[in-house]
């Protein structure tokens, strides 16, 4: 049996940030990118799908029907890496910085 191949996880945490947006702008803004650098990664994603996710107009954009259901289950994958992340990192002492 072949091995799947992933989407990259960087392309998918940023196609989540734009389609809870449903800006490409704020996505860019939440992850210090340039919109054009979130406009190819969210491109070379659909074309690595090879379904289109969002439908762009002049100034907005909107999740197609595979983008709303790529969202629902990579969004919660995303929130479940970053929850598990977050228990395993230690924590720092927060004490006073001199």
């Amino acid at each position: 049996m072949p091995k799947s191949r992933l989407p990259s996880l960087r392309a998918v945490e940023i196609f989540v940030s734009a389609g809870r947006a449903l800006s490409f702008v704020a996505a860019a803004k939440e992850l210090n990118l340039t919109p054009s650098a979130v406009s190819r990664r969210i491109q070379n994603l659909e074309r690595e799908l090879g379904v289109p996710l969002f439908t762009r107009f002049n100034r907005r954009v909107e999740l197609t029907a595979a983008g709303l259901r790529f969202l629902d289950a990579a969004g919660r994958a995303i929130d479940l890496i970053e929850r598990e992340s977050a228990v395993l990192r230690p924590q720092r002492p927060r004490g006073v910085l001199r």
